[in-house]
């Protein structure tokens, strides 16, 4: 398990944005912080106490060491009064009401994104020591090795998550949390909650306009759903590059890009998988735009330079059914500049977002949770965001940071 200290430094990045939460107390009756209680709650979703019932009776088992936690993180000291007694269920659920979704997500995203390229290169530099160590023989499952994404510059994954019970007030649907995602370090790096489905690409380019700036140059990856004219033309102005999946809502671009001889063409390249139950095969083929013979035909993309065509064909090791699924990518020049195996590691990566939205409804139990509200349901996700970012940071799962944390949080966060 991580020593003590290596957990607080982790709990320390998300009590620092907490603490810039503008407070709302006057008008709430609070004698608490809002970014105090922020903490708490970030710590009882850790110990898997959710509903504020059980997250109220957790905090007062444990009040002192919150206290502790808190005053130590801080660099402030409570009230006497804030001191003498956990938050009540009506205190979180002030509080739950009461804070701002689009405020807390804006400070907990910026705290990544200030980190972020230190992660980065330290991500870079544990993945060459990796491979250096593949290389010379001392790791003998070389699997390892495969699993260790090649990649020059940064991936930033755009998909959205739907909140299930949680209905929007607006169009009568699930909410949906889009996020922009770190497959390499495991962070959001920024977020927009919307009415549904529909709204991804307009609030994909809102974030690309709004957050882009501050981070390296890197690829954008996304589904179908995200892709839009506008989407990539908001990458290239940040100057950023992109790979898109292209579906039939693309229109004439996909019916030539489907309808193009593929088959007589060789994959370049071919990786293998098995685990979870089924055995994998991905083949990728690569063509540039210009190969199309016409010009015009993908004018409405800014700055596209190449076709990816991969296959996949799967075995299901149970009852040995097999399948064969067939996807088609865009992608810019900088895409286009990527080895074979490169630009499959950026497709499949892209997959680590759906993994992490895994993590957060069955690990965490988003879809499960009590709290329907609109403004309660989306800042306990925040919360259980901030947790899975943690927990990988710390354990590399989620669930084991849980598990442990749950069993027993002194032994975590006290000297």
């Amino acid at each position: 398990m991580p020593e003590s200290e290596q957990c607080f430094a982790a709990f320390d990045l998300f009590f620092r944005s907490a603490l810039q939460l503008p407070e709302y107390r006057a008008r709430r009756g609070l004698r608490f912080p809002v970014g105090y209680l922020a903490g708490l709650y970030f710590c009882a979703i850790a110990a898997r106490r959710d509903s504020q019932m059980s997250a109220s009776i957790w905090m007062s088992a444990h009040w002192a060491l919150l206290v502790v936690i808190w005053e130590k993180a801080s660099g402030l000291r409570l009230s006497d009064a804030a001191r003498r007694k956990a938050p009540s269920q009506a205190t979180l659920s002030r509080f739950l009401q009461g804070c701002s979704p689009k405020e807390f997500a804006w400070y907990r995203t910026r705290a990544e994104r200030i980190v972020f390229r230190q992660r980065w290169q330290a991500f870079q530099k544990l993945r060459r020591k990796t491979g250096r160590i593949a290389m010379g023989g001392k790791v003998k499952d070389r699997r390892k090795l495969a699993k260790q994404p090649n990649k020059p510059i940064p991936q930033y994954a755009l998909d959205g998550k739907a909140r299930a019970g949680c209905v929007s007030e607006a169009t009568g649907r699930h909410e949906i949390d889009l996020t922009l995602y770190s497959p390499d370090t495991k962070q959001v790096l920024a977020q927009r909650t919307l009415a549904d489905k529909e709204g991804e690409p307009t609030a994909a380019v809102e974030i690309i306009l709004a957050e882009a700036r501050s981070l390296p140059k890197g690829i954008f990856t996304g589904d179908a759903g995200i892709l839009s004219p506008r989407v990539v033309s908001a990458i290239a102005k940040k100057n950023h590059d992109f790979i898109f999946g292209i579906k039939g809502n693309a229109g004439k671009v996909f019916d030539a890009i489907k309808s193009h001889p593929w088959e007589e063409m060789p994959f370049v390249s071919e990786t293998f998988y098995k685990g979870h139950g089924r055995g994998e095969a991905r083949g990728l083929k690569k063509m540039s735009v210009s190969s199309f013979g016409k010009p015009d035909l993908f004018a409405k993309y800014d700055g596209v330079a190449v076709v990816f065509q991969v296959t996949r064909v799967i075995e299901q090791l149970s009852t040995g059914e097999m399948g064969t699924e067939k996807s088609y990518y865009i992608g810019g020049a900088a895409a286009a500049a990527l080895t074979p195996r490169q630009a499959q590691g950026y497709i499949r990566d892209h997959w680590g977002q759906e993994s992490f939205h895994w993590v957060k409804d069955v690990v965490l139990g988003e879809d499960a949770s009590h709290q329907k509200r609109n403004n309660g349901s989306r800042i306990l996700g925040i919360l259980r965001t901030s947790v899975a970012e943690v927990g990988m940071r710390l354990f590399g799962s989620t669930k084991r940071f849980v598990d442990h944390f749950s069993a027993d949080p002194r032994k975590m966060l006290e000297k």
